[in-house]
């Protein structure tokens, strides 16, 4: 008779949730041979930038991470030397997001939805509004904003717009670990699958184009029929060769 090992502690199953999820990162950072000085500093800083946006002061921050103010006020001036490096790609995905906070709410008011992002700096978020209307993605009603397309395309092959879309697919991969591993409520849909198989290049190719296409068709058309009780929610669709070479092949 064999006996089932016993239930990791809540503490333990977040510690090893946390690892699995940071194993994309971090064979991303063996792969550049990225020095454990600038991967801890990365770390850092994200998780700085986290808190930082979620509206604490610096103090708060270091009662949170259980470190000196001292010691966060470093990690703020940090990021404030990488700002530059993410300006670009952030302003695109704050368009993202105003566009879904309008969708999902309707028509709002210019003044209310530039003051609803916290973290970010109005103005900014007043620019990327302005933004959206001169690209015609808004439409302006007075003073209120409504959504004058169903589909925002945030595709392009820049660097900034490339980053976003990977920014936008990892917040859907941790909103399904979050709610298949943390969140109690038994009736969330969450779904992760996996499919492993061989395919010629130009069958693969034809299954991206053609799954892809149906699956925008059938979102943009359920997205349509929303009532008011509708939840927002998101599906992360990814399909690729296996990489070749190292890191992916061991080495014999």
């Amino acid at each position: 008779m064999t006996t089932r090992a016993p239930a990791p502690s809540p503490i333990d199953l977040r510690l090893r949730l946390i690892a699995l999820a940071l194993e994309p990162g971090l064979t991303l950072a063996r792969q550049s041979a990225l020095p454990l000085d600038d991967l801890q500093t990365l770390v850092a800083t994200g998780y700085f930038r986290q808190w930082r946006a979620r509206g604490l002061s610096l103090r708060g921050i270091a009662r949170v991470l259980h470190k000196s103010l001292r010691t966060v006020a470093t990690l703020s001036s940090k990021t404030s030397d990488e700002a530059a490096l993410r300006d670009a790609g952030e302003r695109i995905t704050l368009r993202r997001k105003l566009a879904a906070r309008v969708a999902e709410r309707g028509p709002s008011e210019r003044a209310a939805l530039a003051g609803s992002f916290r973290g970010v700096r109005r103005a900014s978020v007043d620019a990327e509004i302005a933004q959206l209307l001169d690209e015609g993605v808004f439409a302006s009603h007075g003073s209120a904003i409504s959504l004058a397309t169903q589909y925002l395309d945030l595709v392009g092959e820049d660097v900034e717009r490339r980053l976003d879309s990977l920014r936008h697919f990892l917040e859907s991969v941790t909103q399904v670990i979050y709610q298949r591993f943390v969140a109690a409520d038994p009736n969330a849909v969450a779904l992760a699958r996996v499919l492993s198989f061989r395919a010629d290049p130009d069958q693969l190719a034809r299954l991206r184009d053609d799954q892809y296409a149906a699956l925008r068709e059938a979102v943009v058309a359920v997205d349509a029929r929303a009532s008011e009780d509708a939840r927002e929610a998101s599906i992360a669709y990814c399909i690729s060769e296996a990489p070749r070479g190292f890191p992916w092949t061991q080495r014999s």
